[in-house]
This record gives structure tokens, C-alpha cells and sequence, in this order.
């Protein structure tokens, strides 16, 4: 039988041990392969556009020209949405206390650095605007983004 919120309560205090939050939440689980899987999503989309655009200009010699372009002003894109949220929802499947804290901090502050990039750069919506692939990544991250903000609420 799950605790009730008196007991849960109860042990914060007395333990310093949050039952609420602590042990192997699945929610945390889910939200991890959530973020990989989008973001393994995106990878994907931004080298099906690079494999179109540069196909697309091989037969008049500009395929690697184009690639080195691309990979100059597209590649850092997913350096932005890194592994820091990944990371810290790891931890928080097994994390108590005063690390469960820090862990879940550092998630929100990375969910809320994903979403600021996402709503402030021009690129993303300039890939999935291209006229070669359609695309929908501002919306696939939007879309996880949000999911986990509630999931760490």
C-alpha cells in the first residue's frame, strides 16, 4: 500500500528522505528516453535535410562545398539540446535528499535553456522550413520539452 501524504510528510522530516519524489521514479524514466528519443529524432531529421541538400547539388560539384556549410551553420544546433537533462534524469531515478534537489534544478535549468534556444534561434525554424525535407524539430522539442516540464513540476 502506497504511503499516504502524512506519512510521506512524516519521513521528510524525520529521515530528511523526500518518499515522494525518491527511488526509481518511473516518471523520471520515461522523461529520460523521452528526451533521447527526440532528440535521436532530430539528429536524424537534421542528416535526412543534409543528405537532400547535398544530393541535391552533386552533380554540379557543390556536394561538398555544401556539406562543409552545413555542417558550419547546422551542426552546432544539436550541441545546444546536449545531454545535460539526460544526465540529471538519470540521476533522479535513484537520487535522495539534498542531490535530488541539485539533480532536479539542474533538469529544469536545462529544459529551460532548450526552450529559450528553441523560441530565440532562427535556425530551427529555418530547417524545418527548407524546401527539400519536411521537418517539424521546433515542434517534436516543444512538444518533449513541455512534457517534461510537467513530468519535474
Amino acid at each position: 500500500m502506497p504511503a499516504n501524504a502524512e506519512q510521506l510528510d512524516w519521513v521528510r522530516r524525520v529521515f530528511g528522505v523526500d518518499g515522494a519524489t525518491t527511488g526509481g521514479d518511473a516518471s523520471y524514466d520515461k522523461a529520460r528516453a523521452a528526451w533521447l528519443a527526440s532528440r535521436r529524432k532530430v539528429a536524424g531529421d537534421v542528416e535526412k535535410l543534409k543528405t537532400a541538400i547535398v544530393g541535391s547539388y552533386a552533380d554540379r560539384g557543390l556536394g561538398p562545398k555544401l556539406e562543409a556549410a552545413y555542417q558550419q551553420e547546422v551542426a552546432w544546433v544539436l550541441q545546444q539540446l546536449d545531454d545535460r537533462v539526460s544526465v540529471a534524469l538519470d540521476g533522479l531515478i535513484s537520487a535522495d535528499g539534498t542531490q535530488h534537489a541539485n539533480l532536479l534544478a539542474e533538469s529544469k535549468e536545462a529544459i529551460g535553456d532548450y526552450t529559450t534556444f528553441l523560441s530565440t534561434d532562427k535556425t530551427v525554424q529555418a530547417l524545418d522550413d527548407n524546401p527539400f525535407v519536411k521537418l517539424s524539430i521546433k515542434s517534436t522539442l516543444s512538444t518533449t520539452l513541455s512534457a517534461l516540464s510537467k513530468t519535474l513540476a
